[in-house]
């Protein structure tokens, strides 16, 4: 069904076409294609992608790709400007542990800390085994003596031998002083000391009966206390 136009609003066109109505078209010789309507006809096929990449039309491959060739990388854009900084994210969850680093280098030595406080007393300890106290002989052979030294590991031996004798000594002479002296570095003769030593014995012996005589004995001591006590009761102190 055409919609009606006015005769004003019916200009002619080029070839004497006029526009009708929307959905209508007038020729000059009166006729419109709304005239000239044929049936409806079948629905067309739509195009799609095939897993190949290309334009399908029903069930067959156009060949021609639905997706352009990559094109060359482009120039690198200038730096947009920095953006508002965005709130704080939650935490992430703790990555896994990493494979050990290489040992660092050795750092200085650290102050020497305070003395800690004594540790208690540890318990005893077992009782060690008995000792074995090593023994050793000697026993005359050739030419010298063996010595012979057993302990807990056994026993060893080992040779002294003598050493040859010695040359006579060349003569000198030694002065031998016939009385003490606090000057004199000669030796001194045995009977000399002797005589020194028994004058210096009944020296002391002596000053020690001179003692003696000069303490009073038990009776004059007893006389002197009875002579203090009767002067006591007499009054006459």
């Amino acid at each position: 069904m055409s919609i009606p136009v006015s005769d004003k609003f019916k200009p002619k066109g080029i070839g004497g076409f006029a526009l009708v109505d929307a959905v209508d078209v007038e020729m000059p010789d009166g006729t419109r294609l709304s005239d000239f309507s044929g049936s409806a006809g079948q629905d067309g096929l739509t195009p799609y992608i095939g897993s190949n990449g290309n334009w399908w039309i029903g069930e067959t491959d156009t060949g021609t790709k639905a997706q352009g060739e990559k094109g060359e990388k482009g120039d690198q854009g200038i730096q947009g400007i920095q953006g508002i900084q965005g709130e704080k994210g939650a935490k992430g969850d703790t990555g896994s542990q990493g494979a050990k680093g290489d040992t660092g280098a050795k750092g200085d030595k650290g102050d020497k800390g305070d003395k800690g406080d004594t540790g208690a007393n540890g318990s005893p300890g077992a009782a060690g085994k008995d000792g074995v106290s090593p023994t050793v002989s000697i026993t005359t052979i050739t030419g010298g003596h063996r010595v012979s030294i057993t302990d807990v590991s056994g026993t060893k031996t080992f040779d002294v031998m003598d050493g040859e004798d010695g040359e006579d000594g060349t003569g000198g002479s030694i002065t031998v002083d016939s009385e003490l002296s606090d000057t004199s570095e000669n030796p001194v003769q045995n009977k000399v000391i002797t005589v020194e030593f028994g004058a210096a014995i009944q020296d002391i012996f002596a000053a020690m009966d001179q003692l003696a005589a000069a303490i009073p004995t038990d009776d004059q001591i007893n006389g002197l206390i009875d002579a203090k006590l009767g002067v006591i009761e007499n009054g006459t102190y």
